[in-house]
């Protein structure tokens, strides 16, 4: 893929560039923050591989490493946290000659994420994110991914930004989006390359300083590698929101149309809708939120469909903090996800839960225990499976350059 080479290298270039640009500008006129952290933990899988019949209980181990590094001033601010994870999987069952060991996954995960923003006028504020990572995790690629396989790819999101404030009551955002997957194995059935480019605008009206509405037009084009599809969407999708207190209330609705560049396949028209809350609550110690809650739900189509799998993607999301005597933070996190398949009768339900303590010894180190189950049924044979969990971890972390 020459584009995908060229449209890398440039995302890296204009990074450099913008990281120059800020070093040169704010430098010595700002706080900064140098904040490296090291995690250590294990991990119990009674189904590691997700299948309806043969289960195996795998061991995992992980040790990652990494650092935040952040600048900021009264206009501008660049932030970048980079890790490495190593991780190692033991297999705890007996494994047939004809069937792959766990320690055949061993990897390092590893992932950047840059972002900036400037307020270059009192009416325009410029900005930059990019995000890389090197993961086995079907999900990081598309936030509705119903997979299962453990394929090693890299994805790279590239988005610059801008906002403009058309008066007291109006406001104007602009971004682009280049999202490219590059799996580490291009054989057939391991996964497909992919370029989705991506256009956003959003209109914005503020109604007061608790509630406003906001119109979001998007248009994008996937450009596959191999044997699917490309397309092209349109879609636009209308919005409120309302704060409470610490809660921000939203909700949306639209329309999206789906082109496809075959006439095998057959265009999409969907509906599309999300409603949210979102909010925390300080503690006393300002670190860690005395209670948080993020819960969204909502219908799309998923975007990356390799192999033209696409499917109408019912979609809850829960995840709620609560902070015990200032020392035990508690999350009950999951999902619930019904997929109705476009291009067959097939439909899965899956869902994932889980409950999870980290106690804090010290602002800097904390000890963690988390379990959960993940299950899928489908009216497919072999589709369904159920995964059980327990994790529990050591996370170190200690701010170096705060000032």
């Amino acid at each position: 893929m020459i584009f995908k080479k060229s449209t890398s290298a440039l995302s890296f270039t204009i990074l450099i560039l913008l990281i120059s640009l800020y070093a040169v500008t704010i430098a010595f006129a700002g706080r900064s923050i140098i904040k490296p952290y090291v995690e250590t933990g294990y991990q119990r899988d009674t189904n590691f591989y997700k299948s309806t019949d043969d289960t195996k209980t795998v061991d995992t181990f992980n040790a990652k490493g990494g650092v935040v590094l952040g600048y900021t001033t009264d206009k501008s601010n660049v932030n970048l946290d980079y890790y490495f994870n190593v991780l190692r999987y033991n297999d705890r069952d007996y494994i047939a000659p004809t069937q792959f060991e766990a320690d055949s996954f061993d990897y390092t995960e590893q992932r950047a994420s840059f972002t900036s923003q400037i307020q270059a006028t009192d009416r325009l504020l410029l900005g930059l994110d990019d995000l890389f990572w090197r993961t086995r995790d079907p999900a990081n690629s598309d936030d509705t991914n119903n997979g299962t396989d453990r394929f090693m790819y890299d994805m790279n999101r590239f988005t610059p930004r801008l906002t403009y404030k058309l008066g007291e009551k109006f406001g104007l955002g602009l971004k682009y989006d280049n999202l490219l997957l590059d799996y580490k194995d291009d054989a057939v059935g391991q996964g497909e390359d992919s370029i989705e480019n991506r256009g956003t605008l959003v209109l914005s009206y503020y109604l007061n300083s608790k509630t406003f509405f906001d119109l979001d037009y998007q248009i994008w084009a996937m450009d596959y590698d191999k044997q699917s599809v490309d397309y092209t969407s349109n879609q636009v999708m209308a919005r409120i929101n309302h704060q409470f207190n610490y809660i921000i209330l939203a909700a949306g609705a639209g329309y999206q149309s789906r082109d496809f560049d075959s006439p095998g396949v057959d265009d999409l028209d969907k509906f599309v809708w999300q409603l949210s809350a979102s909010g925390e609550k300080p503690s006393e110690t300002g670190s860690i939120p005395r209670s948080s809650m993020l819960i969204t739900f909502g219908s799309k189509v998923n975007d990356n469909g390799a192999g033209n799998s696409y499917y109408d993607a019912l979609r809850l999301d829960v995840r709620l903090t609560y902070l015990f005597i200032e020392k035990i933070n508690c999350t009950l996190g999951g999902y619930y996800q019904n997929s109705d398949y476009e291009t067959s009768t097939r439909k899965d339900n899956r869902y994932y839960i889980s409950m999870a303590a980290d106690y804090l010894i010290t602002d800097w180190l904390s000890l963690g225990l988390e379990g959960g189950r993940e299950d899928r049924n489908s009216n497919f044979a072999a589709k369904d499976f159920t995964n059980n969990f327990i994790q529990i971890n050591a996370k170190f972390n200690y701010n170096l350059g705060a000032k």
